[in-house]
């Protein structure tokens, strides 16, 4: 269970270890072209919250899209439609872009469960 995974990591590393390091990029299943980034809404044992790193990672790589999944809530792709569901009703995931044309990032709350949209849309809102 996740919060013994949590406990052992926390008891195995040094308080150095828990504040000096950063998140990765890595490959995952593949059938969706985007970075998704769980837990975007928490700060992690560096002080720095995901989201925040989630905009650091677009900012080197501007044609990447972002799907940040908040603590409570899970994106779910049934075919060509996806849609967020919220484990305590406030929970949601976010679309994390670069803007071609100013370079900034611009996020947004993703469909909830009434609203689906399709995958297609999703991926394709690189503004």
């Amino acid at each position: 269970d996740n919060t013994k995974n949590k406990e052992h990591v926390l008891n195995e590393l040094s308080e150095e270890e828990l504040a000096d390091w950063d998140y990765t990029k890595i490959s995952a299943l593949g059938f969706v072209n985007a970075m998704f980034v769980p837990h975007f809404d928490a700060t992690g044992t560096n002080g720095m919250k995901r989201s925040e790193h989630a905009e650091d990672m677009l900012k080197k790589d501007p044609s990447t899209l972002a799907i940040g999944v908040e603590n409570d809530a899970a994106l779910v792709i049934v075919g060509n439609e996806a849609l967020a569901v919220s484990g305590d009703g406030k929970a949601t995931c976010h679309v994390v872009v670069t803007c071609q044309e100013s370079g900034e990032i611009k996020t947004s709350a993703l469909c909830s469960k009434s609203n689906p949209v399709p995958v297609t849309t999703l991926l394709g809102c690189k503004q």
